[in-house]
Parts: C-alpha cells; sequence; structure tokens
C-alpha cells in the first residue's frame, strides 16, 4: 500500500520570520498586538493579556538583557509562563545565531513554559531563538515546555536544555496537540527524574521529547534539529505514543540513554503514517544491569517498537553503534539497533544503514543494503559528535561521514518515483543531487571534521 509523500521541500520554507503568516486567514477577525518586553513579569503579564483577548494574536519581541560588563543576564519568571486561550508568538534572537542570549532559566523549581487549554479553547504558541534550562516539572511532562489541548506548537532556533520532570518529556511535553512542529532546534541533557523507579506503560518516556496523540490525531514534525544526551526510563531521547501522525527528516538522536528499552526513541501505540527520511540515530544506550522484569525491557538501544501497528515511509536514515546492557544472570539481547517487542509496523524501506537488525526486519526491506547481524555488525564509520553552525548560524550537533564511511554518496531509492536526495542535509548545508550520503549529514568535503 502506497502512502502520499509530502515534499520534503514544503517544510523548509516554514521559518520563524514569516511564521506571522501562519494566522494570516484570521487578520480580517482580529488584531495583531505588537509587544517589546524586557522582563520576565510584563512577560507573563502579556500572556495573561492573550488570554483576556483570544481572538488577537501578540507577538512578542524580547529585549537582550545584559549586565554592566555585557554578560548575558538570565530571564528567570518566578512563576511558569502560562498560556489557556490565546495566541502568542516570542521572538529572542530574530537572526537565530544568538538564542543563548534570551535565556529563561527554571533555576530548578518550576516548568518555565506551559499551554494548558481551557475548556473550549485551542491556545497556540510559537518560540523562536530562545533557550528553555533548568525547568522542573513535578506533576506533569515538559520541565521546559509542556503544552496540552492546544492547536499549534511551533519552535524554531531553541535550544531545551537540562529540563527534568517526573512524567513524559523532561524537556518538551507535548499533549494531545493538534499539531506541533520543530525545525533547528536542539534538545539536550534533558532527565526523566523516575528513572531509579521506571514504572511500567506510558510513564517516564521521552527524557528530551514526548508526543502523546489521542484521542485526535497528533501532527508531530522535525526537521534539522538534534536530539542529545537525555535521559529516560524508556525513549531516552523521544517517546512517541499513541495517534500520532510522525514526520522526521535530517534530524541527529545521539548519545541519549534509557534506564529500560528504546535509548534512541520509543514508538508506542496505534501511530498513524509515519514519514522518516534521513535521519541518524547512534551512540544511544539502553538498560540497566540491575533490572530483572521482562525480556523486552533491556531492548533497543536505537529504536524499540513495543505495540506498535503503524507505517510508512522510513529511508535513507542510519541507526548503528547503539548499545544495550546486559541483563545478570548472563541473558542476552541482540536488539542493539532496532527491536520490535509487540506489534508489526508496516514500512516502505529503502536505503537505510541498520548495523544489528536483529529480529527489526521491517527497516531492512526494499533497497536497504547496509544491514548487519549481531555477529558481523555494519560499520557505518561516522565521526564523534560535532557541533557545527548552520547555514543560518544556530549550531547543530551531527555526526559526520568518515573519509571512507560507506554512507558517502549511496543513497539510492528505487521506490519512490520522484523521490531522490533531499536538497539539503541537517545543517542546511547542500546535498549532492543524485547519491547524497546517508543520514542527517552531508560529508563536505575530504577535509571535513
Amino acid at each position: 500500500m502506497m502512502f502520499p509523500i509530502r515534499p520534503f521541500a514544503s517544510w523548509l520554507g516554514r521559518l520563524p520570520l514569516l511564521a506571522a503568516l501562519a494566522w494570516a486567514g484570521e487578520a480580517s477577525a482580529q488584531q495583531t498586538i505588537t509587544k517589546t518586553i524586557s522582563n520576565s513579569p510584563d512577560l507573563i503579564a502579556a500572556f495573561a493579556e492573550a488570554d483576556r483577548n483570544p481572538a488577537n494574536t501578540y507577538v512578542i519581541y524580547l529585549t537582550w538583557r545584559k549586565d554592566a560588563n555585557g554578560n548575558t543576564v538570565l530571564w528567570k519568571p518566578q512563576s511558569t509562563v502560562t498560556l489557556t486561550k490565546g495566541k502568542v508568538q516570542v521572538y529572542g534572537s530574530n537572526t537565530h545565531l544568538y538564542p543563548e542570549r534570551y535565556t529563561f532559566d527554571g533555576e530548578q523549581t518550576r516548568a518555565v513554559f506551559a499551554v494548558n487549554a481551557a475548556a473550549g479553547y485551542q491556545p497556540t504558541l510559537l518560540l523562536s531563538g530562545i533557550t528553555v534550562q533548568n525547568g522542573w516539572s513535578k506533576n506533569f511532562g515538559g520541565g521546559g515546555l509542556w503544552a496540552n489541548n492546544a492547536w499549534d506548537i511551533q519552535i524554531y532556533y531553541c535550544i531545551f536544555q537540562w529540563n527534568k520532570s517526573n512524567q513524559p518529556g523532561s524537556g518538551i511535553f507535548l499533549q494531545t496537540v493538534h499539531n506541533a512542529y520543530l525545525l533547528h532546534t536542539s534538545v539536550i541533557g534533558n532527565e526523566n527524574d523516575q528513572i531509579s523507579g521506571c514504572l511500567g506503560g506510558q510513564t517516564a518516556g521521552g527524557g528530551g521529547i514526548g508526543v502523546l496523540g489521542g484521542p485526535n490525531l497528533t501532527y508531530f514534525s522535525m526537521h534539522n534539529s538534534s536530539v542529545v544526551g537525555n535521559k529516560a526510563c524508556r525513549g531516552g531521547g523521544i517517546q512517541i505514543n499513541g495517534q500520532v501522525s510522525l514526520n522526521m527528516h535530517n534530524n541527529t538522536i545521539s548519545d541519549n540513554e534509557a534506564v529500560r528499552e528504546g535509548g534512541g526513541m520509543i514508538l508506542q501505540g496505534d501511530n498513524q503514517t509515519s514519514y522518516f527520511y534521513h535521519n541518524t540515530l547512534t551512540g544511544n544506550l539502553a538498560g540497566n544491569t540491575n533490572d530483572l522484569i521482562a525480556a523486552e525491557i533491556n531492548a533497543g538501544g536505537g529504536v524499540v517498537f513495543q505495540n506498535f501497528n503503524g507505517n510508512g515511509y522510513w529511508d535513507g536514515n542510519v541507526f548503528a553503534k547503539n548499545t544495550v546492557k546486559l541483563q545478570t544472570f548472563s541473558i542476552s539481547y541482540n536488539t542493539e539497533d532496532c527491536y520490535v517487542s509487540a506489534g508489526g509496523p508496516t514500512f516502505s524501506a529503502y536505503t537505510n544503514v541498520v548495523g544489528r537488525i536483529s529480529n527489526c526486519s521491517q527497516l531492512g526491506t526494499g533497497g536497504s543494503w547496509g544491514v548487519g547481524t549481531d555477529r558481523s555488525p555494519f560499520d557505518p564509520k561516522l565521526g564523534s559528535v560535532f557541533t557545527a553552525p548552520s547555514t543560518e548560524g544556530f549550531a547543530q550537533v551531527v555526526h559526520i561521514p568518515n573519509v571512507d564511511s560507506p554512507l558517502r554518496g549511496n543513497y539510492f531509492n528505487p521506490g519512490f518515483a520522484g523521490y531522490n536526495c533531499p536538497s539539503t542535509d541537517e545543517r542546511g548545508l547542500p546535498r549532492k543531487s543524485n547519491g547524497c550520503d546517508i543520514g542527517a549529514a552531508e560529508r563536505q568535503s575530504d577535509a571535513s571534521p
């Protein structure tokens, strides 16, 4: 069964400075209120004003706060910046070069941003060019951002780092959101605070990002972004659960850790059609030597499909050099890069590289050729983690193929008519038009790091 493909280029035009056009169709029925804000109390007040006037759109430009020596002064809201009814767009570094100049710090005592819809309302929030750090959410997910029943969440050129929660999505938690879109965003070093308990089910998943769909379909898209160094019970980097339509291109999911399953990411439930192109999952870890509960617990260093019955296109991706810690009693799991614990995903898969495929044959069908076994793993020869600026100045964490990497120039898709290489890689750098590199980053020359 074939599914319509959303053209890759169609996502690239959605840039922050044009985001105001997202509500252009409503312009005749509402006002656009522009504010320049330099302190947290005024920002909280602006969100409250937006809630009192939900027909309007509030466009907020932040002032770079500096001390006498020119050092950035952190924004430290004394309460969570919360939206319940309105439409708000927040812009920090409009050039995308300096999101660290607009840093919101939760001081490890409170969540930083929340969109919690009031009955009968579907608020919208756009964040661009800011850093959100040290948030702490005790009763909900999303120490950095929690969105519940929102209509539209857009995040551009942002950094979410060092946030914590004891529920899903410690950096960003999107719960029954209609549409969510992340572009050029880094989610780094966020951690679930329940890792010592790790209860079953959906609890404590998605150290970096958690997406919970249902009862209505959630459209979740993430492009040109990095999810690195996060930790949770399951889905160390990302947890996708429930009625979610997934669209991910040119992302690096690296060096995340799950105490149980899905070091890089875990997909659970009846997800809808997914489009997963040119992503790199490497260096992720699953498992804990003290867990002795079930055979599937310590599994899937890269990606796990658990009770998953979705379908779609997974193409041009790298799942390699992920690891699983073994349980005691010498129980061995050959599930380092991909694991299906239950359910049966149905994919059209081409030109994926899977270092150890084990029981996850769905990613090795079609034209996939870089498929290894437990006895003979496939080595993609990726470079170590490397932070490089994008063409728009925003730094991205990537793994560039080595000079002798088999990923170089070997992307080919015989299954999708008219779909060849995407025009750019995760950093916005040009790819070769035919036979580009597999994965999120294109090696530009033999002089590359």
